[in-house]
């Protein structure tokens, strides 16, 4: 599908870039991938990068975040890009709308085009949602929570729970 999103842009205009850091897991999708981007002649329009140390900087001149994945759970790596003030554009694989707002979210990509073309780009907005969301305030937090709910005291010295702190 992030091939498919590419192509529908490039159709449109052959300027848009993808650009990719990491590396490919599997042997498998790496030559699956490298297979569709020559069927789909789209070698001019994506960028391997391979492993990103510094992703903040790398981000720096990127507009959109695209995620097509079908089992990203938090997606780490979208949240990293919306708080460098990266405009979401997100396949609503199972759950995306409870971990992201449904208005970043595509099922088509008709859908995907709509994000991409709207005039609606707000840098500010999307900081403003993992700051308020997923801010490691909030998170350690919410593990203190978690481990305090495991961990509560029941008389001097005794701990409800499997382990005692310091075990």
């Amino acid at each position: 599908m992030l091939l498919q999103c590419l192509r529908y842009l490039v159709d449109i205009d052959d300027r848009y870039i993808l650009h990719i850091a990491g590396e490919h897991q599997e042997t498998m999708s790496k030559l699956y991938f490298d297979h569709m981007i020559k069927a789909m002649e789209l070698e001019p329009n994506v960028k391997f990068y391979g492993w990103v140390n510094d992703i903040a900087n790398w981000l720096q001149d990127k507009q959109y975040i695209l995620s097509t994945s079908i089992h990203e759970s938090f997606g780490y790596g979208i949240t990293e890009a919306m708080a460098c003030g990266l405009k979401p554009l997100i396949h609503n694989f199972f759950c995306a709308n409870e971990i992201y707002p449904e208005k970043y979210c595509f099922n088509s990509i008709s859908e995907f085009g709509s994000l991409v073309f709207s005039s609606d780009y707000r840098s500010g907005e999307y900081r403003k949602y993992v700051q308020d969301n997923y801010s490691l305030t909030k998170q350690l937090h919410e593990i203190e929570s978690l481990l305090g709910a495991c961990y509560k005291p029941k008389a001097a010295g005794q701990f409800e729970g499997r382990v005692r702190p310091g075990a």
